[in-house]
């Protein structure tokens, strides 16, 4: 069984890099032509419709918490790293490079705040993505431009998320977790991007559906 879940928890894991490849694909084609304000707005509000469609298939017990302000602290947190992420994507080619950071720091904050047991191969890992991430920026070299920091920076948060997430697992249900983070986000960058948000042409839309569907 142990081994069964394990393999289950890989593919997952497989498919949501795919999905998150895709996605910044996405986003550096559609960062051509559109603002990064009215990307964010879009991402949030047809994920959020996408999610809400569930909910007509779903026991609605499924969405009662009593961590509502932890759901939304992480809500927070995401869209500040998505924020810093789509504005990286826009200016940068190897942002998704330091983006495979995210799980180093991920590691460490887990050791922190989670007590979790750190061994040899879990240091060794951590020192070299480390000096990967210094290979790619190159510092004291070149002049680190405002898009490594973004990228770094939302590599960051994205460690962060994955605390608070492996923390709302042991009591909140799964899709509790999907929706109130997607809900939070619409209504995040709803109330500071909406008025800068862009019309989109036929295309455009598309593409942005499609960014949605792998967020």
């Amino acid at each position: 069984m142990f081994i069964l879940n394990k393999n289950i928890g890989l593919f997952y894991t497989l498919i949501s890099v795919l999905c998150a490849s895709l996605m910044v694909i996405v986003v550096r084609f559609l960062s051509e032509t559109v603002n990064i304000q009215s990307i964010l707005f879009y991402r949030g509000f047809f994920g959020f419709i996408l999610v809400a469609l569930f909910l007509f298939k779903i026991n609605k017990q499924q969405l009662r918490t009593k961590r509502i302000h932890i759901h939304f602290v992480r809500s927070v947190i995401n869209a500040f790293a998505l924020y810093f992420w789509f504005s990286a994507l826009s200016t940068l080619s190897e942002v998704a490079a330091i983006g495979n950071t995210a799980p180093i720091f991920a590691t460490l904050l887990a050791i922190i705040f989670l007590k979790e047991k750190i061994f040899l191969s879990r240091l060794f890992a951590i020192i070299l993505g480390f000096a990967g991430v210094l290979v790619i920026m190159q510092p004291g070299f070149t002049d680190i431009s405002t898009g490594y920091n973004y990228a770094l920076l939302a590599s960051i948060l994205w460690g962060m998320l994955v605390v608070f997430l492996k923390d709302l697992s042991k009591t909140e249900n799964f899709f509790a977790v999907i929706f109130y983070f997607q809900l939070s986000l619409f209504l995040f960058f709803g109330l500071f991007f909406f008025n800068k948000t862009e019309l989109l042409n036929q295309k455009e839309f598309l593409w942005i559906l499609l960014m949605a569907i792998f967020g």
